[in-house]
């Protein structure tokens, strides 16, 4: 017969207890296979309690065990132990929220103070609540407040604004004083001097102010005929000095005035010439030659007088003679031209030499 006593497995048998059985299990059936029975073996006692076990704490000791476990003493707790499933109330608790997750918790339901639970001493604001808010602080930069009216939402509006006075309205009849308006920010419309604005020579820093259609004098000014146009102006009468204004010496020369002309080139624009002629530029532009033989020369010109035009008219009985000086060096390719009688020439300067028309 085996030496040690198997006993049956209990119902709750766990954990280690469980494996000391299975150890006994193997060391029973190690023996009976190692040990030859010289007859056959008698069964086992079976004790009829596990108060008969003196394994493992001897007498009772799966007694002690069942007692350790329902104890709460036994880990060291006065009060029952906490199940994981079980519906228990529990007090004198700190639960830390940054190692445990809380989840759907009703302020006054599962909280029973909910200013205590967010740090306030007075009632928690709610999203939707009617409720009156003081010793607040709202940052126009961290939030958005819409719907504001002035004396409404806004018991005092010059104190929200900064101003010591009344808010500037939009449409509001005002009188504003101490402003300063800068016309390069602002565009002021309907001024009327006089009327809104009470100094008009300040306001535009002069003396009075020049009327579109008011008779006025005016004096230290100077007109740019470049920049303005003057019309209807009568020597003597709105010019005070024609000769300057003209930029003339002496006086002004009259269309039907009698007057006596000095220094005066006058220019008869037709000669009749009886025999060689020289002409000039400033000088009469059509000759009429009456003898035949004569020799008509065309005036000295230049560059200045591109597009000059003279006639060269023979009334004599013979041919004439036509000859070119200076800078023009030919008429038609020819230093001269030979003019039939009763014949006219009229040539034109191109800037090198004379061209018949």
């Amino acid at each position: 017969m085996a030496s040690n006593l198997l006993r049956p497995p209990t119902p709750d048998m766990q954990g280690r207890e469980l494996v000391q059985w299975l150890q006994r299990v193997y060391d029973v059936l190690l023996e009976y296979q190692t040990t030859p029975a010289p007859e056959p073996p008698e069964p086992p006692e079976v004790p009829t309690s596990h108060n008969q076990l003196t394994e493992n704490g001897g007498t009772n000791s799966h007694a002690t065990i069942a007692d350790h476990l329902a104890a709460a003493t036994a880990h060291g707790r006065s009060s029952p132990l906490v199940g994981v499933t079980d519906v228990q109330s529990l007090a004198n608790k700190v639960i830390d929220a940054l190692n445990n997750t809380i989840t759907n918790l009703r302020h006054g339901t599962e909280v029973d103070n909910p200013t205590t639970a967010h740090g306030t001493s007075s009632a928690v604001v709610g999203i939707s609540d009617v409720q009156t808010l003081t010793n607040k602080t709202l940052s126009a930069l961290l939030n958005t407040i819409i719907g504001l009216r002035h004396g409404t939402e806004v018991d005092n509006p010059t104190v929200a604004h900064g101003t010591s006075s009344a808010i500037v309205g939009v449409a509001d009849v005002q009188t504003l004083t101490n402003k300063t308006l800068s016309a390069t920010g602002n565009t002021i419309t309907g001024l009327r001097h006089g009327t809104e604005v009470d100094n008009p020579s300040a306001a535009h820093g002069v003396g009075e102010i020049v009327g579109t259609d008011e008779v006025q004098v005016l004096k230290n000014k100077s007109i740019y005929g470049q920049y303005n146009t003057v019309r209807n102006m009568r020597h003597g009468t709105e010019v005070d000095n024609p000769l300057a204004a003209h930029g003339a010496e002496g006086a002004i020369v009259g269309t039907s005035n009698v007057q006596v002309l000095l220094n005066k080139i006058y220019i008869h624009r037709t000669i009749s010439v009886m025999g060689d002629y020289t002409m000039s530029a400033m000088g009469p532009l059509y000759v009429i030659a009456q003898n035949a033989t004569a020799t008509i020369t065309l005036p000295i010109v230049n560059s200045q007088f591109i597009g000059l035009e003279v006639t060269v008219d023979n009334k004599s009985a013979g041919n004439i003679t036509v000859a070119v000086q200076a800078d023009a060096t030919s008429i038609e390719g020819e230093t001269t031209q030979t003019l039939p009688y009763d014949c006219a020439m009229t040539m034109r300067f191109d800037g090198n030499s004379w061209r018949i028309v």
